[in-house]
């Protein structure tokens, strides 16, 4: 089964590795894919995050509102909204943004402590306007190919692991 371009029929729907999103004064770099689901990455550190916070961390920071302001501004792009006044609550759910890090160790929800020889990225998965309480299965798939294709913002925060090193997301 090919998943990519469920929605917009492109794996790369803007036909582009990476778009340059501006929103007041920052200029988000951003690659947007469409395998599994609709989901444009941007780097954590675009926020100010370290990129391993955990849900009380992203849904309660100011950031939230900025993360949302990206969302609508890739619909518009990819033509799901009109404009910012416009937009299609059919689809608050889609586009998903996952902000991506270099690996680094970090406490799970959990309690558990990730060692960042053990990943090759760290992702937070944001749907509905929160942190996703899991990583989406749909979300795992668009993160990997994200991952392995050259140029995209995933790629390059990606740390390549040797062939004794099993690959993992976070």
């Amino acid at each position: 089964m090919d998943s990519s371009g469920a929605f917009t029929g492109k794996l790369l729907p803007t036909g582009n590795l990476v778009d340059y999103i501006k929103m007041d004064e920052t200029t988000y770099k951003v690659s947007i894919l469409d395998t599994g689901n609709i989901v444009a990455f941007v780097k954590a550190s675009d926020f100010s995050l370290e990129g391993f916070e955990l849900a009380k961390d992203i849904n309660e920071r100011q950031t939230s509102t900025a993360i949302e302001k990206l969302r609508v501004k890739v619909g518009i792009l990819l033509g799901l909204f009109s404009d910012e006044d416009n937009v299609n609550h059919e689809l608050e759910a889609l586009p998903k943004i996952t902000l991506v890090s270099e690996p680094k160790d970090y406490i799970t929800e959990q309690g558990s402590l990730i060692k960042k020889e053990d990943i090759n990225i760290i992702g937070r998965y944001i749907s509905m306007g929160n942190l996703h309480p899991a990583f989406a299965v749909s979300g795992s798939i668009c993160l990997a190919t994200a991952c392995k294709i050259p140029g995209t913002v995933p790629a390059d925060v990606c740390q390549k692991r040797t062939k004794h090193n099993r690959d993992r997301t976070s």
